[in-house]
């Protein structure tokens, strides 16, 4: 058993995660948790870094086990449409969205 398998991502997602509704391209909308980053990035362009905000979500593999690109959620009213998934550790995916 390793670490991470044993690390309670499900309890910390389901205390600071906020409502999400998860819809695969073509599916059916769920509602789940997930933690939604608003984040600002230094970006190295040539001669300077430039700030961009870059949206990140973080969900439960069990409970997204195909996202991919195209795929929505609905945060606040505001739809985010994802971009990439920037890492699956088989428990927790991040995605990068718009």
């Amino acid at each position: 058993m390793t670490f991470s398998s044993q690390f309670p991502n499900k309890s910390i997602i389901d205390t600071l995660g906020d409502d999400v509704i998860y819809t695969a391209f073509g599916g059916s909308p769920t509602s789940i948790k997930a933690i939604v980053n608003y984040g600002v990035q230094q970006t190295w362009a040539i001669d300077a870094y430039v700030p961009e905000q870059q949206v990140t979500i973080e969900t439960l593999k069990a409970e997204t086990p195909a996202i991919a690109k195209n795929d929505t959620f609905i945060h606040n009213g505001k739809t985010l449409t994802v971009d990439a998934v920037l890492d699956d550790d088989g428990y927790v995916i991040k995605s990068v969205v718009h």
